[in-house]
């Protein structure tokens, strides 16, 4: 399904904008399938080692917080992301299809990297406001407010 030496940011410099909207746009059909899909994800746990403890609990209470997940990039493997925040503290693993498996690594309550196939895919420093965002970007569609859409998407894409 996805070609694994694509490179995306080939693409994001000959038009920003197209990506930016590009990827707006995917997290919002991901956010609409995730939420209609709710019944059919599983949950798995993992019990963290002793160091990387340290580093889920203060990843959302520290200063360093932006730091520590702006060293996070896509496409990063599973291992990077272990090694850099330690194990996650709660994962909820999706399946979309046979070939694509999707999961959902959360770091304390409130930051979470998607992972598709292995890779980082999304990396969400606050799922709360994030989650505004898209509520408020489904109320401007249905009152049909293109501009505060693409204002809303444009604050997406640039936190």
């Amino acid at each position: 399904m996805f070609n694994k030496s694509f490179n995306s940011s080939i693409l994001y410099k000959q038009n920003p904008l197209i990506m930016k909207i590009l990827f707006a746009s995917t997290l919002f059909v991901i956010l609409l399938w995730s939420c209609a899909s709710e019944g059919d994800q599983t949950e798995k746990t993992s019990t963290p080692a002793s160091d990387p403890v340290e580093k889920n609990e203060t990843i959302e209470s520290s200063n360093e917080n932006e730091n520590i997940l702006s060293t996070i990039k896509m496409g990063m493997t599973e291992a990077q992301v272990k090694e850099i925040l330690g194990e996650p503290t709660k994962v909820e693993a999706m399946q979309s299809d046979k070939e694509t498996v999707i999961e959902d690594w959360w770091f304390g309550d409130n930051t979470k990297i998607r992972m598709m196939n292995k890779t980082v895919n999304r990396v969400t420093k606050d799922v709360g406001k994030e989650t505004e965002i898209f509520k408020k970007i489904i109320e401007a569609k249905k009152n049909k407010d293109e501009a505060e859409v693409q204002r809303l998407m444009e604050e997406l894409t640039n936190d």
